[in-house]
């Protein structure tokens, strides 16, 4: 019953206040307050951004007034009722459905700012992607798959051969939740390719260790700026390999804490590599 009361009250408000525009509407048209399509709340989503005032519904109604405004997005969903005339557009979802109090009245005119439904507008537009940086990462396919340049989606593409190598640039979602790569073929030509299609892999990783003449060190090559460690001694973390792979791990010197027979097991992880192992002999060495 309330909610009758406050949609009377509204439809007398705006067709004396004014607040929108007029359109002309059939009682046939879906887009008519006429239409028994508008005896309950219907889901739509935006296609335009639309201007919404809140209003203090007052008796008489004629002087009921507005206490703010506000601008809903394009794209955003929400319920909305259409009253007694062709005047008035308001809002009836969640935190702006209306009360004996307030009302939530939509200023847009007409009836091309919305579609029915809860709809994903520009499905094949990107709405994020990450910052370049993968270059050590590729995917592949042993699939058929398609490669699209420009964009997501894009009407100039071409097919992927099975197996081939592409490097990773970047990640990106376009509007519909598709996950997709953007790679760079062995031709530096790049593009985007489904996530669903390929498979994400990493450059291969090697690692090389030796003792240094005194046992007090490990010594070795491994891929640039790679995180190089030992599993058997917890005090010391990682040590960082030079640009060129080089690095120099120290080895815990107590006495005792090594026997000649053991054997050490090396670590190489670097991001978008494949960790690497290597075991080195203590056989012939003593401190």
């Amino acid at each position: 019953m309330k909610t009758t009361l406050v949609k009377k009250s509204i439809t007398i408000l705006i067709v004396i206040g004014g607040l929108s525009a007029p359109s002309i509407a059939s009682a046939s048209s879906i887009y008519s307050s006429n239409n028994s399509f508008w005896r309950k709340s219907r889901w739509v989503t935006f296609t335009k951004n639309v201007h919404v005032s809140k209003i203090k519904i007052t008796h008489p109604s004629y002087k009921s007034y507005a206490v703010d405004s506000f601008t809903l997005k394009r794209g955003a969903h929400y319920k909305i009722d259409h009253f007694g005339s062709d005047y008035a557009w308001g809002l009836n979802s969640g935190r702006y459905t209306p009360t004996p109090k307030y009302s939530y009245i939509i200023n847009n005119s007409g009836h091309k700012w919305f579609v029915f439904g809860k709809k994903t507008l520009d499905p094949h537009k990107l709405k994020k992607q990450s910052k370049n940086g993968y270059e050590n990462m590729y995917v592949t396919s042993t699939r058929k798959g398609i490669l699209y340049f420009g964009s997501p989606y894009s009407k100039k593409k071409q097919a992927v051969k099975p197996n081939t190598k592409l490097n990773l640039l970047s990640y990106g979602t376009t509007n519909n939740g598709r996950e997709w790569y953007r790679v760079k073929t062995e031709y530096n030509k790049t593009g985007w390719v489904s996530k669903r299609s390929f498979t994400l892999a990493r450059v291969t990783n090697h690692l090389t260790a030796s003792l240094n003449a005194n046992s007090t060190f490990l010594i070795g090559n491994t891929v640039p700026n790679a995180n190089v460690s030992t599993p058997e001694q917890p005090e010391i973390k990682y040590v960082r390999a030079d640009i060129k792979g080089n690095y120099k791990l120290p080895l815990l010197t107590s006495i005792g804490y090594y026997n000649t027979d053991s054997t050490l097991y090396v670590v190489s992880s670097a991001w978008g590599y494949q960790d690497a192992s290597t075991e080195v002999d203590f056989v012939g060495h003593s401190y």
